[in-house]
């Protein structure tokens, strides 16, 4: 798999799969290969896109800090890479500080947008769960297989592996 040189630093990255983009965005201090297992089961649905961040697993180590607008720009650069313009944008835990930075940067490449199992940043305050997030914790679990990928009645996160779910209207 490759390592490409984006934003200034070096990534591992992998694409695999077939269907639908999607760019999977990970939890803080996971590397694909702890989450091997999940990301075997999305790509049997999905083109998935997906990388160690900075200085974390096969991507080159990193000498000082960086902020979530700059893994949203790594994410952004890895599009780039493999040629899509835009996708469906699966962030989990940390990650989908992540995937909301990059919806927020990007809009016009987010089909879809789903973070189960969210981390709140820090800053923000306490942790907001909107209602229909009110099971999260039962699906957020070790065991992220089969079952917890077709979990249903929940309109955040995958309904079934063959689509990730559009925001309710307000």
């Amino acid at each position: 798999m490759p390592v490409d040189h984006v934003n200034g630093v070096e990534l591992y990255w992998e694409q695999r799969g077939s269907g639908p983009q999607l760019l999977f965005c990970n939890g803080s201090g996971t590397t694909l290969q702890a989450v091997r297992p999940l990301l075997d089961l999305v790509a049997a649905n999905f083109d998935l896109l997906a990388w160690d961040y900075r200085g974390l697993g096969r991507s080159v180590p990193m000498a000082g800090p960086y902020t979530m607008a700059d893994l949203a720009a790594d994410a952004a650069g890895l599009l780039e890479i493999a040629g899509w313009d835009s996708c469906r944008v699966l962030g989990v835990s940390f990650g989908g500080m992540v995937a909301q930075e990059f919806a927020v940067t990007n809009p016009e490449r987010v089909e879809r947008l789903a973070w189960p199992a969210p981390q709140p940043a820090a800053a923000a305050g306490p942790p907001i769960r909107c209602r229909s997030c009110r099971n999260s914790r039962r699906r957020s679990g070790p065991r992220r297989n089969s079952s917890w990928l077709t979990a249903a009645g929940t309109s955040v996160g995958l309904r079934h592996t063959q689509q990730i779910v559009r925001w309710p209207k307000a």
